[in-house]
């Protein structure tokens, strides 16, 4: 058994716990086998951390990649969970406590933000306790401070700067000084154009254990000294008449070294032409280069995309990337569909495949492939039935595990790594049931039947 449990406190503060949650009804699918040289990035999907997700990393970071000191998806799922949330005049504050086994994961945040809304200051908290063997220590202690500011004119032009410290037991971190982000950055923008930036420093031994750096990790997860700096432009056209309802081109560029030299560059050009009779045309050409073993690689994918329908229930997407990436040249399709079937169903497929051709002769050639078919049978019961496998080598280098298999020990094993799951759910004002097979949000699932029926006392659901 278990309970959520929201108690209002003041008119726009509320006390949440979640006591021995399993989080059975997340029924998000976010497995992916698209080729990247850096850690993988998954969405939160758990109620606990999701409801006050808005509370947390409120900072401004334009032209940079995925950079916050807290992110739930590296948290196991806790035993009990406890919350505050809310806003007091000027001040807008979020606080958590994830209870797990061996480990307890925090994190404190308060926002100030002026009545005129011109500007804003942040500071976050995020510490990690634990025995247990997951973490690097017997007795493991890791705590990260962020604070952000932004000054905007809210008409053409903001500044902002952010920072960041970490300290940590053991020998996590043996210098202070090197475990430390700094970041400042500006923006220029109108009702159809932006133009922004920043330039950033993150030491060897900055990388928040509940944390997501993109940079602080190669992909042999070695850690190194970044500092550089990205740039970000984008005009949007409507035309008043025509085939093209929006045309949106854009230009992405960032450079990072570190003690032995270059260690990322990027560039990009993209444009995206939507009609009005539904097809969305994207096309994006540029290189990307990546540091790994002391050696600058190119890590590039460059992409043609065609969608019909974007945007609405039944779309039809079409993509293919192609560049040197890593030891030899890479080519990647990914092509999914869904399809209305009679009034209340709806049947997706997806088949995407990456095939690099290595310079020593060999051939790394992954698929991946899904099929999910929902019902809703009424206005308060559906029900949906899911079937994912994929199988082969991935590129090299891959820098996120899209097949872990416990008992080969391998993050990027072979062989078929298969996911079945079904969902049968049930609303009414004050109770819902869920008949579950499997867990669509895991990346890979043992086999397990659950029935889960939860009961509203007091309010209805959402209230």
């Amino acid at each position: 058994m278990g309970a959520d449990i929201s108690i209002p406190i003041t008119d726009s503060t509320s006390f949440i716990a979640a006591i021995h949650p399993d989080f059975s009804n997340a029924e998000s699918d976010q497995q992916t086998i698209a080729p990247t040289a850096f850690r993988r990035f998954f969405n939160e999907t758990r109620p606990f951390f999701t409801q006050g997700a808005q509370y947390y990393n409120v900072y401004e970071c334009d032209a940079c990649n995925a950079e916050s000191s807290l992110y739930t998806p590296s948290i196991p799922t806790p035993r009990d969970g406890y919350a505050i949330e809310g806003r007091q005049g000027p001040i807008t504050f979020g606080g958590f406590d994830a209870v797990g086994f061996g480990r307890t994961d925090a994190a404190q945040s308060a926002i100030f933000r002026t009545t005129s809304q011109h500007f804003f200051v942040s500071a976050q908290h995020v510490g990690v306790n634990g025995t247990a063997v997951s973490l690097p220590g017997p007795a493991f202690r890791d705590d990260t401070w962020q604070f952000g500011a932004k000054l905007d004119d809210l008409k053409h032009k903001f500044i902002y700067a952010n920072y960041g410290t970490e300290s940590a037991t053991g020998n996590w971190i043996t210098d202070s000084s090197q475990a430390q982000f700094r970041e400042i950055g500006w923006g220029l923008y109108g009702p159809n154009s932006f133009f922004g930036g920043g330039f950033r420093h993150i030491g060897a031994q900055y990388n928040p254990f509940d944390g997501f750096f993109t940079h602080a990790f190669d992909a042999n997860f070695n850690t190194t000294t970044m500092d550089g700096y990205g740039a970000f432009a984008q005009h949007i056209w409507t035309p008043a008449g025509g085939s093209f309802k929006q045309i949106n081109a854009n230009i992405f560029g960032d450079s990072y070294h570190n003690p032995l030299g270059l260690s990322q560059m990027d560039l990009n050009v993209g444009i995206t032409f939507d009609t009005r009779n539904q097809w969305e045309f994207t096309q994006n050409a540029g290189s990307s280069y990546f540091m790994l073993g002391g050696k600058v690689i190119p890590v590039t994918q460059e992409s043609t995309r065609i969608t019909y329908r974007p945007g609405t229930a039944t779309p039809s997407s079409f993509m293919f990337f192609r560049g040197r990436y890593g030891p030899g040249y890479l080519y990647s399709w990914f092509r999914s569909t869904t399809i209305k079937v009679g009034e209340r169903g709806a049947l997706s497929l997806e088949a995407d495949d990456t095939r690099q051709f290595l310079d020593n002769g060999t051939e790394n050639h992954q698929w991946f492939q899904r099929v999910s078919y929902a019902y809703q049978i009424d206005a308060n019961s559906s029900f949906a039935i899911g079937v994912r496998r994929f199988f082969g080598p991935p590129p090299e280098p891959n820098g996120g595990a899209t097949c872990f298999i416990p008992q080969l020990g391998n993050p990027n094993a072979l062989g078929f790594c298969p996911n079945v799951s079904f969902a049968y759910h049930k609303r009414r004002p004050h109770d819902e049931l869920y008949v579950i097979y499997g867990s669509a949000s895991h990346l890979v699932t043992v086999p397990q039947l659950l029935v889960k029926w939860i009961h509203y006392v007091g309010a209805e659901k959402g209230t």
